[in-house]
């Protein structure tokens, strides 16, 4: 090999030999019997001994510097080494202190976990390798949400539960502890210091988390065991709910009392001071009872607050790891509809409890009264309430069968309703408006009719609760009819009346949390296919694997439908290492069932996909995931900005890191011509960016972590040929393996080998010009593409 102008001269090189070259460097290869008869075959022994001995003394440089960082992280190990030993020690006397796998980060998440009622597990490959937040996440079944410190917000007043974050100084985890005086600690999970929270740590602290239990992985679920991931650790908020309810149902007793002694003795005695005094002891009253009802709300909204966080993470959780097939069964709007009515189930709940137990806490201390004045009035009060109260259920019941109905056709009005706007295209193209005015009204009609027969049920309810004070009061005066002269006297029925009112109001309100349980079923029903279905990426401990590369699909045979013929039959495709390989087919040949049976979102029925020789089946399908960049076909840009789109919601990398893989996609100057740069806005639909900027962009953001392989389902279909051309070269500075699926033959010229599907097998294997120079049916493809 000789340099085409200035630079080394002739340098002799083997088969295993590789050059890497910059652009204004060539060469010309001379073979050695070439050289031989010039005369010239030993010239190049020089210039290459020059070179290797200039690398072996940088790589001997190296060496010392490698030897120097060594040295470093053993002495930084030993001191971490001696302050966890001293730790452990301290643990002998202080039962606070964690006890774990000694690293800090485990040690933070532990308390975490004993704070929330979480679980959290050491995973199997802890003090092998480095241990991250992600990893004890998996191994615990947990998620873990970024939060923002930020000043201007006042965290450390309030209570969004135990936090993990990290020192900005020596990036140290420390722990978050709401604290029962409303403000947070700062607790060390190394020394097991605390200290309050305050303006000044959101300075020092770095960001946060907060981790969401999820439900059990691997089997099926139920309602039940959504309720208890959402009520785990909430014993102090509903101590404080049932303590505050308690205070303010005694204190709803006081009107009567005060009636009572009002008129059999200060009235009568003509006292005023006697009068002001009793006001005032009112007006005390009323203030006690005005802060029972603020502070036993708060606490409720509190509750309410930690169900909404844990039940709606669990449920997202779930569907997150639920199997490919489960979303086959629903279109997106059912599904959405289905995952979303959580919340109104979430609201319901708690409503329900609190009402159910407040009304109670009322009912009970007003019929107690009742019977304190007289015995009769007491059971008149009972059978009144209990009758109500039956009417009440009855009305419930009734209404169950409507709600369940009118939770169906919202449910498929929604799901036709998304299906129509995302097909409008094609609905005006085809002239079919009209078919879909059709099947929207019908839908429409379905679910109008079940919300006229709820809306009737509900209003007769309403009816027959605001009746109920009137029919009590009715009852009472009936019953001291009856009873004659000698009954009670005016102050004392004035007493009963009053309290009784307290107890008619606390039936219509038990009542009312009735009416919610008929909401609950018929919602609890619609979230029932997400809990029973079983999930399908439960994490393996132990069979985590680095990538180097390699993929094989072995003899896979697979279909959609057991019913239906097959998708792929005894397909095989592999790509080593570094390799470009590209498969093209026909539109439904199953070049993109390839790929979700590579990720594991599909399981072949026949035959397996291979990692660097293992099989899939075998390793964490989660952590093989994170080693592959994807630029799945069509997706859309999300939501938020260019930087969101490339880096994602990640701790570990930079914004030079996404104007490294910018620049990889060709899109970087894109990105700086833009007025706000990596900052830009991606609003809805994408619609600030060409199509061709916007699949750059995605392919940005499945190199900036420097994946091992890359698959990429048609990644240029949107780009000009020039565009193309650039953002192919830019893929090639990867060193990842390229599986790239393309009907644009221009884009794979330079693929080591080309795989040709046609109804789901391979029928032909090689090079771009080895395939168009035989017969068959790419070269007919690119021929059509040609003319």
């Amino acid at each position: 090999m000789q340099a085409e102008s200035d630079g080394p001269g002739l340098m002799p090189v083997t088969q295993e030999s590789w050059v890497k070259l910059d652009s204004t460097t060539g060469v010309v290869l001379r073979s050695s019997a070439e050289l031989g008869a010039s005369r010239l075959l030993g010239a190049g022994l020089p210039e290459f001994h020059r070179l290797t001995l200039g690398a072996e003394s940088i790589h001997r440089r190296l060496l010392v510097a490698d030897d120097a960082n060594l040295q470093m992280a053993q002495v930084s190990r030993r001191r971490h080494e001696k302050a966890q030993a001293r730790t452990r020690l301290s643990t002998l006397v202080d039962a606070r202190r964690p006890h774990g796998d000694g690293a800090p980060l485990g040690d933070a998440l532990r308390i975490i976990g004993r704070h929330e009622g979480i679980a959290i597990r050491t995973p199997a490959f802890a003090g092998k390798e480095e241990v991250s937040l992600l990893d004890y996440c998996e191994a615990s079944g947990v998620r873990a949400r970024r939060v923002r410190l930020s000043e201007e917000d006042r965290w450390w007043l309030g209570d969004s539960g135990a936090m993990l974050a990290f020192r900005r100084a020596d990036d140290q985890p420390v722990v978050l502890l709401p604290g029962g005086t409303g403000r947070y600690r700062v607790v060390d999970p190394v020394t097991g210091e605390s200290a309050p929270a305050g303006a000044r740590t959101a300075d020092v602290l770095r960001d946060a988390s907060v981790l969401h239990p999820g439900l059990d992985t691997g089997e099926r679920s139920s309602m039940r065991a959504l309720l208890r991931v959402g009520g785990a650790k909430a014993r102090s908020e509903i101590v404080q709910v049932v303590a505050f309810g308690l205070s303010a149902g005694l204190l709803a007793l006081a009107p009567a009392v005060a009636v009572d002694l009002l008129i059999a003795k200060v009235i009568p005695a003509g006292d005023p001071v006697a009068l002001i005094q009793f006001t005032a002891v009112l007006a005390g009253l009323a203030f006690v009872a005005a802060l029972s009802h603020i502070l036993r709300g708060t606490a409720l909204m509190r509750l309410e607050g930690r169900l909404a966080a844990r039940i709606g993470a669990a449920v997202w959780d779930r569907l997150l790891r639920l199997r490919s097939e489960f979303f086959r069964r629903f279109n997106a709007g059912d599904l959405a509809a289905r995952s979303l009515v959580f919340q109104d189930v979430r609201d319901h709940v708690a409503g329900v409890a609190a009402d159910a137990l407040l009304s109670t806490l009322f009912a009970l201390p007003a019929l107690g009264l009742l019977f304190y004045y007289d015995a009769a009035l007491g059971w008149a009060g009972t059978c009144l309430g209990l009758a109500a109260l039956g009417v009440t259920t009855a009305f419930c019941i009734r209404q169950i069968k409507p709600q369940r109905r009118y939770l169906e056709t919202s449910r498929r009005l929604l799901g036709d309703l998304q299906q129509f706007m995302n097909g409008i295209a094609k609905l005006r193209t085809t002239c079919a408006e009209d078919s879909a005015f059709a099947a929207w009204a019908r839908r429409y009609r379905e679910h109008k009719e079940a919300e006229i027969r709820l809306s009737v049920l509900n209003e007769r309810l309403v009816a027959f609760s605001a009746a109920v004070p009137a029919l009590g009061s009715a009852a009472l005066f009936a019953v001291v009819a009856a009873q004659g002269a000698g009954g009670l006297a005016t102050e004392d029925f004035l007493a009963v009346h009053t309290a009784a009112m307290v107890l008619f109001m606390a039936i219509v309100m038990l009542g009312n949390s009735a009416r919610s349980l008929a909401f609950v079923k018929p919602a609890c029903e619609q979230l029932a296919p997400i809990l029973a279905s079983t999930p399908g990426s439960a994490p393996r401990p132990g069979a985590r694997v680095k990538l180097q590369g390699d993929i094989l699909l072995d003899r896979v045979s697979f279909g959609y439908s057991e019913i239906g013929s097959m998708v792929l039959q005894e397909l095989s495709i592999h790509a080593r290492p570094g390799e470009f390989v590209a498969i093209v087919g026909e539109s439904g040949a199953g070049k993109s069932t390839v790929f979700r049976l590579a990720l594991g979102l599909e399981q072949p029925w026949s035959g397996a996909v291979y990692y660097d020789g293992r099989d899939l089946a075998s390793l964490d399908v989660n952590a093989v995931r994170r080693q592959i960049g994807m630029v799945p076909q069509g997706a859309p840009l999300q939501n938020g900005t260019i930087l969101d789109n490339i880096i994602g919601v990640s701790n570990d990398l930079t914004t030079e890191d996404a104007w490294r893989a910018a620049h990889q996609a060709v899109v970087d100057e894109d990105i700086r011509a833009m007025p706000m740069g990596l900052h830009t806005t991606v609003g809805e639909n994408s619609a600030t960016f060409s199509g061709g900027q916007g699949q750059r962009i995605r392919i940005a953001g499945a190199l900036v972590r420097n994946p091992r392989l890359l698959f990429l389902d048609e990644p240029t279909s949107w780009l000009d040929t020039q565009t193309q051309a650039r953002t192919m070269r830019g893929l090639e500075e990867s060193a990842s393996t390229r599986l790239v699926i393309a009907h644009r033959l221009s884009t794979i010229r330079m693929a080591n080998r080309i795989y040709m599907l046609k109804a789901g097998q391979v029928v032909q294997v090689g090079g771009f010009d080895e395939l168009l120079a035989a017969d068959g049916p790419f070269r007919d493809l690119a021929r059509r593409q040609l003319a």
